[in-house]
């Protein structure tokens, strides 16, 4: 009767255990997918096990099928990058681990080589950011010409640490360079010879 009761014990307690590790997992998924983890119910579980299933149900149909994705609606994820870990705990409003954290990527980089993985592309795009957070325009001078018909091109006031300088490009150019009225010897170590070059 005593082994009964410590087996019955243990039971019990390792069904604690699972609850609780089920109730972790619960509000990791609920907060993923973006829903409400106090309000995330098993039919909502069950509706995402679904849906990844229908997924790979219709790229086996497609696959049979002979049919292959269109390569132009590829998902494109070139200048982009996969949020951080604090970027992501912010997100789902909890903290994870270095492990579930990497698990998460490479789950997220698996999807992004399947073939039909364009049809997520919301989902997966949820955790990539981009490279720069805005566009920059360089609109290169347009070069003057001097009395010779020569194209040249001068900016002022270049700054490099304390130093300013004036710079102007000549073309057809000599390759010679003036500093303070002498050659590229000015500087006595390479370093600053070959920032200037």
């Amino acid at each position: 009767m005593r082994a009964y009761l410590e087996r019955a014990q243990e039971h019990d307690q390792f069904m604690k255990k699972q609850k609780e590790e089920f109730q972790i997992g619960k509000r990791h998924l609920a907060n993923m997918m973006g829903e409400n983890p106090e309000t995330f119910t098993q039919e909502d579980i069950d509706e995402i096990v679904q849906h990844i299933n229908d997924l790979y149900k219709f790229e086996d149909a497609m696959i049979r099928k002979g049919l292959k994705p269109d390569p132009n609606l590829a998902l494109e994820l070139s200048g982009y990058q996969w949020i951080d870990k604090e970027s992501l705990e912010k997100n789902i409003l909890e903290i994870i681990g270095d492990r579930d954290y990497n698990n998460l990527i490479n789950a997220l980089e698996r999807l992004c080589s399947l073939p039909y993985s364009y049809k997520s592309r919301d989902f997966i795009m949820q955790y990539r950011r981009p490279l720069m957070n805005q566009m920059q325009n360089f609109d290169a001078p347009k070069p003057q010409y001097d009395k010779d018909g020569r194209a040249f091109i001068a900016t002022y006031e270049c700054r490099r640490k304390r130093a300013i300088g004036n710079v102007t490009v000549r073309m057809p150019g000599t390759g010679k360079i003036t500093i303070n009225d002498q050659d590229i010897t000015y500087f006595t170590e390479i370093q600053p010879r070959e920032q200037v070059c």
